[in-house]
């Protein structure tokens, strides 16, 4: 189980370097957590960057379960931002970012991020501990883009993620 933050999408979307070490995190993971309002963090920006279609699919192909914001939630979250938020501390996290340190604190997992933001708070990085994906799920063809704009790297990762949940059964 892994929880993802907005920054890790937004690198996917958008064909940043990480993308491919992302995107073979996620489809290699059974079990993908994100905070609401992380999901919301990443609608909001990924539509300001036109790429909000590319999140929105990554998201339902790999059919994220959706983390609710409760009460509970919120007061948490704000914790989060007392000890790592912008002003307060080096790591300087926005509010998304706490929705999304919250959740892998919270369930001891994992957070998929680019970036240096959390490399100063105290969650474990998904990209340095990914285990091995299956064998018969090899790394992206080179040259793709994001998979909202290139229907064979979508087919990649559909591909992949119905073998890792075959392997895993």
């Amino acid at each position: 189980m892994i929880v993802v933050d907005a920054s890790a999408l937004m690198a996917i979307a958008q064909d940043e370097a990480q993308a491919a070490a992302c995107t073979a995190v996620l489809v290699a993971e059974p079990h993908i957590l994100i905070s609401a309002g992380t999901s919301a963090e990443a609608m909001i920006v990924s539509g300001r960057r036109n790429v909000a279609e590319g999140v929105r699919a990554l998201v339902d192909d790999l059919a994220f379960e959706i983390f609710p914001v409760t009460a509970a939630v919120a007061y948490d979250c704000a914790a989060a931002y007392a000890t790592w938020g912008k002003g307060v501390h080096p790591a300087g996290l926005n509010l998304g970012d706490c929705f999304a340190d919250m959740l892998a604190t919270a369930r001891g997992c994992p957070l998929l991020f680019v970036g240096d933001d959390f490399a100063h708070t105290d969650v474990t990085n998904a990209l340095s501990t990914a285990q091995k994906r299956p064998r018969s799920c090899k790394a992206p063809p080179d040259g793709l883009i994001a998979a909202h704009r290139n229907p064979e790297l979508r087919a990649w990762m559909s591909a992949c993620s119905s073998r890792s949940a075959t392997t895993a059964g």
